[in-house]
C-alpha cells in the first residue's frame, strides 16, 4: 500500500492562530463518512417494547443492546426495509387515531397520534382477570385462543375492538406528560445527527461549486443521510427507547371476541409466537410495500451522482452504473407488476400470482447483488481517488 505523508511547516513563533491545512487525509474522509452513517443508523432506531422478564439481569440488558446492534446492521444493509416499516407504522397510526380519539372522548382520557404509535410499539397490554369459570374448549380453535394466556399485547386496531367489546372499560389512562416521560429518545443525538447531515450536504455542495471531486463513499453517505431524514418524518411522533408497557386489567373475553381481536393483529415478517410486538411487524402491508419500494428507488437515484466519477477500472464504472440503475428498476418493476395484478383482479389467478412471485424473486436477487456491489465499491474506490479529492473542502 502506498502511503503519502503530507508535510506542513510549523509557525516560527507563538502565540499564533494556526489554520487547518489545505489537504484532507483518507482517514479523515473515511471517519467523516462513517460517523455520519453511524449517527444516522443509530438515531433512527425506534424499536418496539421488548419482552418483559423479571428480574432484569445483565443478560437482559445485553439482549437489549444486541437488539439495537442487530437492527443497526439491518439498517446498514437494508435501509429500504426501515423506510417500509416507518411508512407502515405511520399509515397505521394515521388510519386508527381518529377512531381511538372518539373513544377517548367517551372515556375522558388523553389520546393523540403519539398514543397510537405507543400502542403500535407494544405499549398497550391487557391482563385478563383470572377466573375459575373459563369456558371449556370444545374445538381446536377454542383451545388455541384460550391457550394464549391471560396477557395480550394489543396493537391499536385490537385495542379498539377490545374497547368496543367491553373487554376493557376504557382506553389506557396515560397522559401526554406521562407518555413523554417514557420517551428516552436523546434529543442531543438527534440534533447532532441533523447537524452532521447538514454539514455533509454543505460540504458536497461546496465541493461541487468549487469543481472539486467527491468520493463514492461520500455519495453513499449522502444516500444514507437523505433516507434517514425521510425516516424521521413519519416516526417523529413515536416515543423512543420505551422498555415497559402500560398494563390494563380486562375481563376474560369470549371465544368469538378473542378470535375477532386476534384477526386484527399485524403481520410479522418472520413468523413467531407473538408474546410481544416484534420489531419486524408490518402494521399496514400496502404502506410497507410502497415505502420499501420508493425508499429503494430514492437510494439508487442518489448513487447516480457518481455516474462520471473516477473508478479503479473502466469496468467498475460500468458496474456502478448498472448497479445504480438496477436498484432503481428492480423495486419499480416489482411494484408496477404487482399493481397490474391487483388492478386487473388477477390476485387469485394462480398463473399470474406465480409469475409475479417468480419475477419479484429475481428482482430482489438482482437488487441484493447490486446493493452489495455499491457498498463494497464505495470503500474500495477510496484508495484510487484522484488527488483533487484530498484538497480540503474549505481551502481556498
Amino acid at each position: 500500500i502506498m502511503i503519502f505523508h503530507p508535510n506542513c511547516t510549523l509557525p516560527g513563533s507563538s502565540p499564533v492562530f494556526v489554520s487547518a491545512p489545505n489537504v484532507r487525509s483518507t482517514t479523515e474522509i473515511l471517519w467523516n463518512c462513517l460517523s455520519t452513517v453511524f449517527l444516522c443508523t443509530w438515531s433512527i432506531l425506534f424499536l418496539n417494547i421488548p419482552p418483559q422478564t423479571k428480574p432484569k439481569t445483565t443478560s437482559k440488558h445485553l439482549n437489549l443492546l444486541w437488539t439495537k446492534v442487530k437492527w443497526m446492521i439491518t439498517t446498514l444493509l437494508a435501509l429500504e426495509l426501515i423506510i417500509g416499516f416507518a411508512a407502515s407504522s405511520f399509515w397505521s397510526a394515521r388510519s386508527t387515531t381518529e377512531t381511538l380519539k372518539n373513544l377517548a372522548l367517551d372515556d375522558v382520557v388523553d389520546w393523540s397520534i403519539a398514543h397510537t404509535c405507543y400502542a403500535d410499539m407494544g405499549g398497550s397490554v391487557i391482563r385478563f382477570e383470572e377466573t375459575s369459570a373459563i369456558e371449556t374448549a370444545e374445538t381446536t380453535d377454542k383451545q388455541r385462543y384460550f391457550g394464549l394466556g391471560n396477557v395480550w399485547v394489543l396493537n391499536p386496531r385490537q385495542l379498539r375492538r377490545a374497547r368496543e367489546f367491553g373487554v376493557i372499560t376504557r382506553l389506557p389512562l396515560l397522559s401526554e406528560d406521562e407518555l413523554g416521560d417514557k420517551d428516552k429518545g436523546d434529543n442531543l443525538v438527534k440534533t447532532l445527527d441533523l447537524v452532521q447531515i447538514m454539514l455533509m450536504l454543505a460540504q458536497l455542495i461546496s465541493r461541487r461549486l468549487k469543481d472539486r471531486p467527491v468520493s463514492q463513499l461520500g455519495v453513499m453517505t449522502l444516500s444514507f443521510a437523505a433516507c434517514a431524514v425521510i425516516i424521521y418524518l413519519p416516526v417523529l411522533p413515536s416515543p423512543q427507547g420505551v422498555e415497559t408497557p402500560t398494563v390494563n386489567l380486562g375481563r376474560r373475553a369470549s371465544f368469538d371476541e378473542m378470535r375477532s381481536i386476534a384477526k386484527a393483529q399485524s403481520i410479522s415478517i418472520i413468523m413467531r409466537s407473538l408474546y410481544t410486538i416484534p420489531n419486524d411487524i408490518c402494521h399496514h402491508k400496502e404502506a410497507f410495500v410502497v415505502g420499501t419500494g420508493l425508499g429503494a428507488i430514492w437510494f439508487g437515484v442518489l448513487h447516480l451522482i457518481a455516474w462520471d466519477f473516477t473508478f479503479p477500472a473502466a469496468v467498475e464504472r460500468k458496474l456502478w452504473r448498472v448497479s445504480s440503475v438496477v436498484t432503481i428498476i428492480s423495486p419499480m418493476s416489482s411494484l408496477a407488476f404487482g399493481l397490474i395484478v391487483v388492478c386487473f383482479g388477477w390476485v387469485d389467478h394462480k398463473f399470474a400470482a406465480r409469475t409475479w412471485a417468480t419475477f419479484s424473486s429475481f428482482s430482489i436477487a438482482a437488487f441484493i447483488v447490486a446493493r452489495i456491489f455499491l457498498l463494497v465499491e464505495s470503500f474500495r474506490s477510496l484508495y484510487y481517488q484522484p488527488v483533487d479529492v484530498f484538497v480540503s473542502t474549505w481551502a481556498y
